[in-house]
């Protein structure tokens, strides 16, 4: 080889390498571009699901009873409570028409 080849292949050796190395900064830009993207979509993701379940949890539970909306807290006397237990047949009619009697 001569000397004016090899300097031709020194030019183009030297020139396609810096082309190679050009070409992998932008690749290294555009993969911590699409990195930060994915992140960002998936915290995105995480946090409308998260506000989704709240909203629905919330519309799942029931309208506050009208002494929570009062702010009063009013605990239930032993007459509600058994008329509420009648109610819900946890105690027989026999049973509760004493119990009232004598609570009356």
């Amino acid at each position: 080889m001569t000397l004016a080849t090899t300097a031709t292949l020194a030019q183009m050796v030297g020139r396609y390498g810096k082309e190679a190395h050009q070409s992998h900064w932008i690749g290294g830009v555009i993969v911590t571009l699409v990195a930060v993207l994915i992140i960002v979509g998936l915290v995105w993701l995480i946090v409308s699901l998260i506000r989704s379940s709240k909203s629905s949890a919330s519309a799942a539970m029931p309208a506050p009873s009208n002494a929570a909306v009062e702010g009063s807290s009013k605990s239930p006397t032993a007459r509600e409570i058994l008329d509420k237990r009648y109610a819900k047949g946890e105690i027989e009619t026999a049973d509760y028409e004493e119990r009232r009697s004598r609570l009356d």
